[in-house]
């Protein structure tokens, strides 16, 4: 959340804890506690400070719309970590990578089972075939792939997820 206004900015640490009431021993462990309100310029972001300290439990100071807005922002953002981690626990979330390298993987099988079909087994039945033969063995031949990547992936579809530990 960016605030509107210079009221809901301090210029350093010191002028933080003047106005909100804050320690700057605790506003700089605040800082050191990954708190995003601290600016590379020395500015303190007072709106991301107060929404900070009330989602962790730390001695806050004002109550304004900005403050309340950043907390439920904070918040959301927590809670779909958290969901995203215990789907990941659960094995009902993927990684990103996990389904690069299944889809990787099944498009080296979908090429394996093309090339043992089309190429290998298909040039003996093609040897002295005219155009409708070769059609309706090509076709023959589609649809044995077919059958081939069906029962392939109907049965990775019925294993069950494995759940991380």
């Amino acid at each position: 959340m960016t605030p509107k206004t210079d009221t809901e900015w301090a210029a350093s640490i010191a002028e933080a804890a003047r106005v909100t009431g804050i320690s700057r021993t605790s506003l700089t462990a605040y800082k050191r506690d990954g708190c995003q309100a601290f600016k590379s310029n020395g500015r303190v972001n007072l709106a991301e400070l107060d929404a900070w300290a009330e989602v962790h439990g730390k001695k806050s100071a004002r109550d304004t719309d900005a403050i309340k807005a950043e907390r439920l922002r904070i918040l959301r953002a927590t809670a779909l970590r958290l969901e995203r981690e215990n789907l990941l626990a659960d094995g009902m979330f993927v990684e990103k990578a996990a389904v690069k390298r299944g889809l990787a993987q099944a498009g080296a099988e979908l090429f394996d089972c093309m090339e043992q079909v089309f190429l290998n087994e298909m040039p003996p039945v093609l040897k002295g075939c005219d155009e409708m033969m070769i059609a309706t063995e090509l076709r023959r031949a589609i649809n044995t792939f077919r059958e081939r990547l069906k029962a392939r992936y109907a049965a990775l579809a019925a294993e069950k997820p494995e759940a991380k530990s």
